[in-house]
This record gives C-alpha cells, structure tokens and sequence, in this order.
C-alpha cells in the first residue's frame, strides 16, 4: 500500500507541475480560474487523476477539463 501511496504522491506533484507550467490565460482561461483556488485546484486534481487511472495523460485530462469548463466550446 505504500507503493500506490508513492505512486499517487509523485503524480500529484506532476499535475502540480504541469499546472504551473501550463497555466496561460490565453490558452487555459478556465482551467487557470479552476486551479486558482484552494477547492478548485482540488477538483482539478482529483478530476486529472481519474482520467489517468482511464488512461489519459495529463494534459489530455487538462484540456479535456478545458473543453468542458468553456461555454464557447460547448457541442451539442
């Protein structure tokens, strides 16, 4: 159990890192707005690791999250 502790541990500092990497407001306006906030860096955290037991990377699962925050790329 400690291994999977690792595991999860060393991928949220990734997500973290990807995050602060891929923060641009011109790219990832509402992923930048999501992760400015305590609870909403949380939601996007936990919303990051469920792709990626799915199979995702994460920036797949970050413009995922992009593409279902933006109303303007909403498809019906």
């Amino acid at each position: 159990m400690e291994d999977l502790d690792n595991v999860i541990a060393e991928t949220k500092l990734m997500i973290r890192q990807f995050v602060d990497d891929f923060c641009n407001e011109n790219v990832s306006f509402y992923v930048c707005q999501l992760a400015s906030t305590e609870k909403g860096y949380e939601q996007l955290e936990q919303f990051v690791l469920q792709r990626m037991a799915k199979g995702d990377t994460i920036a797949r699962a970050i413009n995922l999250k992009e593409r279902i925050l933006d109303p303007n790329r909403l498809v019906d």
